[in-house]
């Protein structure tokens, strides 16, 4: 203790692709970036139609929830959970794809 300075470890000063999870000891695999961006694109594409339009007008397209309720003639509170829903299995499928990613 003394001047309040930090350093920082060499081991976490250089990050290699593969990690270890101080929580559990498990390897962590990173996925780039461009990567990262195809899983999420793929498992949008293999959400039911119900769930992707409003994930894709709401992300992509940036519109307000209230103009996504329009565009599908649905009332804004489904729209609420239809994006929650899809959230909820876009979480669960690319869990499964990055545990096979990391196998």
């Amino acid at each position: 203790t003394g001047g309040g300075t930090t350093t920082t470890p060499p081991a976490a000063a250089n990050s290699t692709p593969a990690q270890t999870d101080v929580r559990d000891g498990t390897a962590i695999t990173a996925v780039s970036a461009a990567d990262g961006d195809k899983l999420v694109q793929e498992a949008v594409d293999g959400l039911p139609e119900k769930y992707r339009l409003p994930v894709l007008l709401f992300y992509m397209e940036e519109l307000k929830l209230s103009e996504i309720a329009g565009v599908l003639s649905i009332p804004e509170g489904t729209v609420k959970s239809r994006l929650f829903k899809a959230k909820k299995l876009l979480k669960k499928e690319l869990e499964v794809v990055l545990n096979e990613k990391r196998s």
